[in-house]
């Protein structure tokens, strides 16, 4: 895995649109940050009968994690907007009061800032999606 890593990351590091060393590093960050337990699967139907009638595109951070791995993002947007779209569909499925949605509107100001800091490339100018009616 070693090798395969190293491949991975001389294929991308000439494309100056993506980052492979600092995305993997944020992932890692956002896994370990407190409030990142609602995310960091996929959303089983046990838990959550009617999420997949509600959320059309489905994301979290272990399908996030497997396309950087198997080198399916070509720019830092494309791996950004899967991780606001994580955090688009926390606020579309959950109520305003749950520990979910608290969790998914720190943690998402948390990775913002931190895409700042890293200086990644990413336009935020995506509106968040319609919360969910009582």
């Amino acid at each position: 895995e070693v090798v395969l890593k190293r491949n991975r990351r001389s294929l991308v590091d000439s494309d100056c649109d993506f980052n492979s060393p600092a995305l993997e590093t944020l992932l890692e960050e956002l896994l370990k940050h407190p409030s990142s337990w609602p995310f960091s699967k996929p959303v089983s139907r046990k838990d959550a009968p009617d999420y997949y009638d509600i959320v059309k595109k489905p994301m979290d951070f272990r399908t996030i994690q497997t396309k950087l791995y198997d080198m399916k993002y070509m720019k830092d947007e494309e791996f950004i907007a899967d991780v606001m779209l994580v955090f688009q569909n926390c606020q579309q499925y959950n109520m305003e009061e749950t520990d979910e949605y608290k969790s998914g509107l720190l943690l998402s100001k948390h990775f913002l800032k931190r895409v700042r800091e890293m200086g990644l490339n990413y336009q935020a100018d995506q509106k968040p999606s319609k919360k969910r009616k009582a």
